[in-house]
């Protein structure tokens, strides 16, 4: 059944999304890469990228230990924060009570950076393999979209699966 647009909500995510997010994301993708770059110089992945060479794998090279390291990066540190900072932002945004931004994390967390990190893993490898960093940004923000209407709607009703009633 049609709804109405919720243009509060809409004005919301928008906000966060150009005002927050945005500017985050460009200079995060700049120092990940500047991160990345230094652990491999570091010489701390040779043994294991000698190893995966000898087995044919994509990490048998520096640029494959290169989108490794940017992969684990992104999900240990990017993914919970950016999804808490994505909680408390949108609900405060909201006026959501700080009460009930802490419940919906409780909540809602742990399932949705799962989710989070199932949508962005095949894209991040994909991105950091083979798009050149000054374009990163833009494989991003297309995963942003898709990520956006998911969490807007997370956001609005919780963590629900089809056929979780």
């Amino acid at each position: 059944q049609y709804k109405s647009i919720d243009w509060h909500r809409t004005a919301a995510q928008t906000f966060y999304a150009s005002c927050v997010w945005a500017p985050l994301a460009h200079h995060w993708y700049e120092l990940l890469d500047t991160i990345a770059l230094r652990i491999v110089k570091t010489g701390v992945f040779t043994a294991m990228v000698a190893r995966q060479a000898k087995s044919g794998s994509i990490l048998g090279s520096s640029k494959g230990a290169l989108v490794a390291i940017k992969l684990v990066i992104e999900i240990v540190a990017l993914h919970p924060i950016s999804l808490l900072a994505y909680f408390a932002g949108i609900g405060f945004l909201n006026g959501d009570s700080r009460n009930e931004i802490v419940s919906q994390i409780k909540r809602d967390f742990f399932p949705t950076l799962a989710l989070e990190v199932a949508l962005w893993t095949p894209l991040d490898v994909s991105n950091f393999q083979f798009v050149p960093v000054r374009h990163q940004l833009l494989v991003v923000n297309c995963g942003c979209f898709i990520e956006s209407v998911g969490l807007s709607f997370i956001k609005k009703n919780g963590f629900v699966l089809p056929g979780m009633d």
